[in-house]
């Protein structure tokens, strides 16, 4: 009897905590807040945000091109390595340099993310600067450089 009026206790409970965000309103129509109207943007604002992300963008592309590049490079350099390492003659030979191969792999591909990594960053550093002197309100497009995680 005590575990079916736990369970239901704890079921009650976390509804109730999942159920009441479903039907607050936005910007905190739920604490009795009206939410904001946005701004008319004016010409200027605008044709700066979109300079701004034309900027960024162009970056965050430029960036994922170099990685491509690199990570082409480090392939190619492995895969060189690799056959000239099975061209040895004694199995003693090989293991070293056949591990030597994967290692100087792993540290390209390494730098390779740590470079475009650097470079996303600095991308979105600009925008976030560029969107400020631009005056845009932040309520508008939430921008997250999250999304670009992944890449």
């Amino acid at each position: 009897m005590k575990k079916i009026a736990s369970f239901l206790l704890t079921a009650f409970v976390a509804s109730t905590l999942f159920a009441l965000p479903m039907f607050a309103n936005e910007e905190g129509a739920a604490q009795g807040k009206e939410p904001k109207a946005p701004k008319t943007l004016t010409a200027e604002v605008v044709t700066c945000v979109q300079t701004a992300v034309e900027t960024r963008d162009t970056a965050i592309i430029a960036a994922v091109d170099k990685y491509t590049t690199a990570v082409k490079a480090a392939i190619t350099a492995r895969k060189d390595a690799l056959k000239a390492a099975w061209a040895l003659p004694t199995a003693k030979e090989m293991r070293p340099a056949i591990k030597a191969a994967w290692a100087a792999y792993k540290t390209s591909l390494k730098d390779a993310r740590k470079v475009m990594k650097t470079d996303k960053k600095a991308a979105w550093d600009k925008f976030k600067a560029d969107r400020k002197t631009c005056k845009a309100p932040n309520e508008i497009d939430n921008s997250s450089e999250g999304m670009d995680s992944q890449l």
